[in-house]
């Protein structure tokens, strides 16, 4: 979580048919892609007809793409379907550092891209001279290099000339063209362009303009995240002097409250588009700044290409339009007085298909880094690996059965409790593992809650004093596909004491999580591997306020009698945020001393601006509608949380006494002010 700015985003929406306002046409004066015939409902989770998209392969080859879930043999796949007229995608299609970062991902992953136009031939040719290029510019190995090649396809035919080759095809076994189209054009799958609109005093529309907004968070954006400004945004405009912004001791009053526009020809030499953001000011005393550039100017984003975690123009909309002779007329004249900074909705630009035929959004692309879709890629194969490990067959004991955690629901703001009944042949397995799905009443992610927040399940058996924390979770922002797997063997024994009786299971967070309609599932999985069994679990710490007095511990003393292994299992994650960014996004170090040896758990994630994106083969659910890239302190959104588990056999005496302490301390530096 990052500051508590209130969204507005769907409702906001209606105001423009309430204030009857010409906006002007969405798509700049281009044909609209959402100008083509009404979809078929498809939703995420649909199974996906049968399709065939003309392509041409990596190496140029002509042929037929087909998704077949007829043929049985299934293969994750992720469709981009570019709109020429969205900025953000044509700057995700160009930017050098989008594309770098998408071949940049590791592993590459094990599935296929498919590029393709909606009314524009030219952008899948494009791209791919593109990505070829930047294989080379970045040095990608051969390997590598063959990799991507075989994995990427591009379309030779555009999404509407495939439509219209087969506008009446609804069987969903013969492959037909037209599948691609109805995919998009279903709501699901929507994607939003931004624009904006330059009005005369009497609210006739001058010049309607699509925009680039900057990178989020550096600036605020207009979007669907948990931050975004509200849509549309309806204010008076006023053009600053070019020449005094950047100057010290210089401002401009006339300003203050109202939308900023700057014409970029007119700035001071050396002054970027983000000294024109900082130069405005922290606190939002502008709700949005426009620039714009000249007639040769390329698109540039705001702040995408700075490091860390500057947030100086947090609480303002930092946008780019492209030169407008227009616009800059009017203001020249004095006809420009008002501007509705606005998205709108239109057809979709991405899908992913798992191997299961499954069509699945692939989340938020907050900001146009291409990115998103081998992230997206890297999730399916996630999901086919867990998939797989959840075939083997193991004994099942339900816990939560589809849990709302809603106090309509659970009727307790605090958690809801399960009272499960243990049997007795839990005792006759030595590996234990807990599955959770994660996701939301709906279907899709516009369903789910935007919010990160704690989630943990505690055990509470009949001979147990109080609950023991067995599983812990960060919410995701407005995702609805989690699905976790936690070895939790170490803590068997827990469940031995149960057996043949009953337990509780709570599940809890903090008391706003509990009024979220999240949908929680969760299961035992109990299997018998090798000879060793768990024998006894004992308590030794718990968390708190990462103050002075954190570290204010007695050492535990733990009198062993037998055995022959032992691991400390910690959840550790640190949240919250203070002068010195305590503890989310600050780095940490944890230590834990048994008999004088030392073992340590590092999160040095906080210092990785793109930390948590290298997590996304481990479970992290990409694309979150918030800055899930962030590394933080010892947890990801949208993930399980990883315990801490070393071995202290060395260190354990088995016959006689212990002593554990556990001390932490704030790493030395951190990425954030």
């Amino acid at each position: 979580m990052r500051h508590a700015y209130p969204p507005a985003v769907f409702a906001a929406m209606l105001i423009n048919a309430a204030l009857g306002q010409n906006l002007g046409a969405p798509c700049g004066g281009m044909a609209c892609a959402n100008d083509m015939p009404d979809s078929d409902e498809f939703i995420s989770g649909s199974t996906i007809p049968a399709a065939i998209i003309p392509v041409s392969d990596g190496y140029g080859n002509a042929l037929n793409y087909t998704v077949d879930p007829g043929n049985g043999k299934g293969r994750g796949v992720v469709v981009m379907a570019a709109l020429g007229y969205d900025l953000f995608t044509r700057y995700m299609l160009t930017d050098n550092q989008s594309l770098d970062m998408f071949l940049g991902v590791d592993p590459v992953p094990d599935v296929d891209f498919v590029f393709l136009g909606h009314t524009d031939p030219s952008i899948p040719v494009n791209l791919r001279s593109a990505l070829k290029l930047r294989m080379t510019a970045i040095g990608l190995n051969s390997t590598t290099t063959k990799l991507w090649l075989e994995r990427m396809f591009f379309g030779t035919q555009t999404v509407q000339e495939m439509t219209a080759a087969d506008p009446t095809q609804r069987d969903f076994t013969t492959p037909s063209t037209n599948v691609i189209g109805r995919v998009l054009r279903s709501p699901t799958f929507n994607s939003i362009v931004k624009r904006v609109v330059f009005h005369n005093q009497a609210g006739s529309v001058i010049s309607s303009v699509n925009r680039l907004d900057g990178f989020f968070q550096f600036v605020n954006t207009q979007d669907l995240h948990n931050h975004a400004a509200v849509n549309p945004m309806v204010s008076t405009v006023h053009k600053v002097d070019g020449s005094i912004v950047c100057q010290k001791n210089k401002s401009d009053p006339g300003s203050q409250g109202k939308v900023a526009f700057v014409y970029a020809p007119e700035l001071p030499r050396n002054c970027s588009y983000e000294d024109v953001v900082l130069w405005f000011g922290e606190g939002g005393a502008n709700p949005a700044i426009v620039i714009m550039g000249g007639p040769s100017d390329p698109i540039k984003e705001i702040g995408q290409h700075l490091t860390g975690d500057d947030e100086s123009g947090f609480y303002t909309v930092g946008t780019v339009i492209p030169y407008n002779a227009e616009v800059l007329q009017g203001f020249t004249s004095g006809t420009v007085q008002n501007v509705t900074i606005v998205y709108d909705f239109d057809v979709g630009q991405y899908f992913s298909v798992g191997v299961d035929f499954k069509l699945r959004q692939i989340g938020s692309p907050i900001n146009p880094i291409l990115a998103v879709l081998s992230w997206e890629g890297q999730y399916l194969n996630y999901k086919e690996k867990l998939r797989s490990e959840l075939a083997k067959p193991v004994y099942v004991l339900p816990i939560l059965q589809s849990v709302v955690g809603d106090v309509r629901t659970t009727g307790s703001s605090t958690g809801y409790t399960a009272t499960v009944a243990i049997p007795n042949l839990v005792k006759n397995f030595n590996k234990g593992y807990l599955e959770v799905r994660f996701g939301c009443p709906g279907n899709g992610d516009f369903e789910c809650p935007v919010w990160d927040r704690i989630a943990t399940v505690t055990l509470q058996c009949p001979s147990q004093p109080s609950p023991v924390e067995i599983n812990r979770w960060i919410t995701p922002y407005r995702r609805s596909v989690g699905h976790w797997v936690t070895d939790v063997t170490p803590l068997l024994p827990l469940f031995y004491e149960g057996a043949a009786g009953s337990c509780n299971f709570s599940l809890s967070g903090f008391s706003s999580w509990m009024h979220e309609p999240w949908v929680t599932d969760m299961s035992l999985r109990l299997d018998v591997v090798g000879n060793d069994t768990p024998t006894r679990v004992e308590y030794l710490f718990s968390g708190g306020t990462f103050d002075v007095g954190y570290n204010n511990r007695t050492a535990v003393a733990v009198q062993v009698s037998g055995g022959k292994r032992a691991e400390i299992f910690a959840y550790i994650t640190g949240h919250g945020s203070d002068e010195y960014n305590c503890c989310e996004f600050q780095a940490t170090r944890h230590i834990f001393t048994v008999n004088g040896v030392e073992f340590t758990a590092t999160f040095t994630e906080p210092l990785d601006m793109w930390g948590c994106t290298h997590q996304v083969p481990s479970g992290v659910e990409p694309n979150g509608f918030g800055a899930w890239w962030f590394g933080r302190n010892g947890w990801c959104n949208g993930r399980k949380v990883i315990p801490f588990q070393p071995d202290v056999t060395t260190a354990i005496n088995f016959n006689g006494a212990n002593s554990i302490t556990y001390r932490a301390q704030l790493g030395r530096q951190s990425r954030c002010r």
